[in-house]
């Protein structure tokens, strides 16, 4: 046996006897505490309806979209900020889209029809999505003023969307989707079960007429594209539009200032404003 072993070993064994003697003493001179009793907790009620935990995640509250009610909301605004994202990346030709001031829900668009039977063409219509966004239904697409169009509602202006969208799919598909959608059936029409049936037969048997209730209809959406002047909402926005503030690096300059536009006023013709000549 190694030596060095058999030496920490009986060390080992003298300072544990010492350390025996040394504990047995510390024992005798400490002094003997108090015992109290028990603590007991109060006694339940007859009444009382025990509190078990959920037996599965599933029973946790959940808010209407899927995700937990505490982040719910927050969820959903980052889904619509990702969706207008992506509607800015995806350039869509002729749609022009933003949200809504008062809700993120509702976003204001346009369509410009560049050929076809609708050509020149401006259709303004709203997008109306589910607060339960992107776990509900699809979309809504409603023109302002109705469209004579086979897939638009006569009365209401509403697109069929869900001809194409038959069941929205989370994380497949996407709003802007649903625009290009919209702006397809101008280009591509389809009679199979319209919610127009005037429009359909018109342009199944009697194209000519069908082409003559589009001019139409093109004319009036035209019209309703700006909205009626109002002075009271609309006077203050236009003295502020033109309204020419000087920029701070001007305020020392002795020329005299003549105007952003270098266009004589009832003219539209470019670089046909008069230049005065500088005083001296």
């Amino acid at each position: 046996m190694n030596p060095f072993w058999t030496m920490s070993t009986n060390a080992g064994r003298k300072r544990s006897d010492s350390e025996e003697h040394i504990v047995s003493g510390e024992q005798r001179a400490s002094p003997v505490r108090p015992s109290f009793g028990k603590k007991q907790l109060p006694s339940i009620p007859k009444n009382a309806i025990p509190i078990t935990k959920a037996s599965s995640p599933a029973a946790s509250p959940q808010s209407a979209n899927g995700t937990h009610a505490s982040y719910g909301p927050f969820y959903l605004e980052y889904s619509l900020l990702a969706e207008f994202t992506l509607v800015i990346k995806q350039k869509l030709p002729g749609i022009y889209v933003q949200p809504s001031y008062r809700s993120a829900l509702m976003w204001f668009g346009v369509i410009f029809i560049r050929h076809g039977l609708y050509q020149d063409g401006v259709f303004k219509f709203t997008v109306y999505i589910p607060d339960n966004y992107p776990d509900g239904d699809c979309p809504r697409v409603v023109f302002d003023t109705p469209v004579f169009h086979p897939l638009v509602d006569p009365v209401s202006g509403e697109l069929d969307v869900r001809r194409a969208f038959t069941k929205w799919r989370r994380n497949h598909n996407h709003i802007w989707q649903v625009l290009m959608y919209a702006r397809t059936i101008f280009y591509k029409i389809n009679t199979m079960e319209p919610l127009n049936p005037e429009a359909a037969v018109l342009y199944d048997k009697d194209i000519q007429l069908f082409k003559s209730k589009v001019v139409e209809s093109v004319k009036l959406c035209n019209s309703h594209f700006f909205s009626p002047w109002n002075p009271t909402v609309h006077e203050e926005a236009k003295k502020k539009m033109f309204a020419h503030k000087r920029r701070p690096e001007d305020q020392n300059k002795g020329l005299p200032v003549s105007g952003l536009s270098w266009v004589k006023p009832g003219s539209t013709q470019p670089f046909s404003k008069e230049d005065n000549p500088l005083q001296t």
